[in-house]
Order: C-alpha cells, then sequence, then structure tokens
C-alpha cells in the first residue's frame, strides 16, 4: 500500500510539472530533435547524402553541434557522444512561439525544451547534396516505460492522442498531436510484452514523405539499405524504417493514411 500511495504521488508531481508548463507555454510543433552518437560526422554524411537534409554551417562556440535543417524550420542536431541507456535522443525543442520556459523531464527522464522559431542562416545550398527526400519532422518517437503515465504527461502539456494500439510485433505506442492545428506529433512507444527485436528501438525520427515508393527507389539509388520494404503500419499509413550509420532508427512516412 505504501509503494502505491508512493508512485501515485509521483505520477501526480509528473502530471503537475506537464500541467505547469503548458500553462507557461502553448506548444504548437516540434522544433528539433538532438542526437547523440559516437560518431556525428558519419551520421550527418548519411542525412546530408541519402536523405538531402541541408547541412546548416558550423557556428563559433558550437561545441562540434552538426545542425541540419529539414524544410524551412525544424531541425536535426548530431553531438558525438555515447549513447544513453534510454537511447539516442537526449533533447526534444517543442516549439513555443513567444515562450522561453524552463526545460523540463518526461516520466522517463527524456529532455523537452520550449523553444522559438529559429533563424538560421543559409546552409551549403542545393548543389551540395542530393534533392530532399523529405520537408518535415513528422514525428519524434519516445520512450515510454509506462505508456498510460507518459501519455497523461504529454497530455498535460496540450498533446492530443491520435490513435492508440499495439503492433503486429506486440509493441504498444501512443501517437499524440502536439495541438489542435499541429502537423507534428510525438509517438510513445513502450517496450514489447516479450523479447524485442536485435534491431528494436523506441526512440526514432520520423520523416515525411509523399511518395512512398517513390522514395524508396531513391533510397536504393543512393545506397541505403534496402532490405526493409514499404508497409502499412498498424496505423494506417506507409512508411519505411531504415537506421543510420549509428544506429539511429529513421523512420520515413507518407502523412496521409494509405489507400487500401
Amino acid at each position: 500500500m505504501r509503494f502505491l500511495r508512493s508512485r501515485t504521488f509521483l505520477t501526480v508531481l509528473w502530471l503537475a510539472a506537464g500541467g505547469f508548463a503548458a500553462a507557461q507555454a502553448q506548444i504548437t510543433g516540434v522544433a528539433y530533435v538532438r542526437v547523440q552518437v559516437p560518431d556525428a560526422e558519419k551520421s550527418a554524411v548519411f542525412y546530408e547524402q541519402v536523405i538531402g537534409i541541408e547541412r546548416m554551417p558550423a557556428q563559433p562556440g558550437g561545441d562540434g553541434v552538426v545542425v541540419l535543417r529539414i524544410g524551412r524550420s525544424q531541425y536535426l542536431e548530431l553531438v558525438t557522444g555515447a549513447v544513453p541507456a534510454v537511447g539516442p535522443i537526449i533533447e526534444t525543442g517543442l516549439l513555443s512561439e513567444g515562450n522561453t520556459r524552463p526545460a523540463v523531464t518526461d516520466p522517463d527522464n527524456q529532455k523537452l525544451v520550449f523553444a522559438g522559431v529559429r533563424r538560421a542562416p543559409g546552409g551549403r545550398g542545393a548543389e551540395a547534396r542530393p534533392a530532399p527526400l523529405s520537408d518535415h519532422l513528422l514525428h519524434v518517437g519516445l520512450f515510454a516505460k509506462n505508456l498510460d503515465r507518459s501519455q497523461a504527461f504529454y497530455s498535460a502539456l496540450g498533446c492530443r492522442t491520435e490513435w492508440r494500439g499495439p503492433t503486429p510485433d506486440d509493441v504498444r505506442l501512443a501517437i499524440l498531436r502536439v495541438s489542435p492545428t499541429s502537423r507534428d506529433f510525438v509517438e510513445l512507444v513502450a517496450p514489447p510484452a516479450g523479447p524485442p527485436q536485435p534491431d528494436w528501438t523506441a526512440q526514432h525520427i520520423c520523416l515525411a514523405v509523399p511518395d512512398i515508393n517513390g522514395a524508396y527507389k531513391t533510397l536504393v539509388a543512393r545506397g541505403a539499405d534496402s532490405r526493409r520494404k514499404p508497409r502499412i503500419a498498424s496505423n494506417g499509413h506507409w512508411v519505411i524504417n531504415l537506421a543510420d550509420p549509428n544506429g539511429v532508427r529513421v523512420e520515413l512516412m507518407e502523412p496521409e493514411p494509405a489507400r487500401r
């Protein structure tokens, strides 16, 4: 009974923290994702040359952070270091225009930062990279040891559950829209009940593509691992999953449901 009371108290604290943050900052989208990997440069080459994301010029005082721009105003940041136990995503920036609020951590100690719109100079230019496969970071996938608890936390931040359910592999997940009018999502992924697949990982980034089959052909032409072919995911959307050179899961997804 004492254990249950303590667990309930902790859950209330997490929800209170989320509610406070939501009251202070209206979230409108996903601004950036920061990923920590053993070799940031190796991943950067993959995102620039295979995915076609624009690499930004190194900034003074940037501490070796490699920044790539997705579309006009979303970013992928890469830093070199040991991969944390929970996964490579060490920070998620939630777009909150006009607000600069303290960062918070979710129930699984994943850092969330409330960020404004970033005004960045131009990158290397289209001549330095292939045509981009995507211009939209559709969602960030985060670990959720207790799916109910994490879903409640993000709901307190203003996110709205769009879909929840198990996959054919018995992975439980919930997809939450970050605000009623946003095109951006957070996907909470709980570990499967049984042993996970060897390359299973909850944390990932998902990039929107208009044509999954066209994206697959482009990936093959650019030398990406083509063992996984397009499929319809449990949420009814066409997807491809692949990994960058450091093992970070990258999902490509059509934003509209598949026509059956």
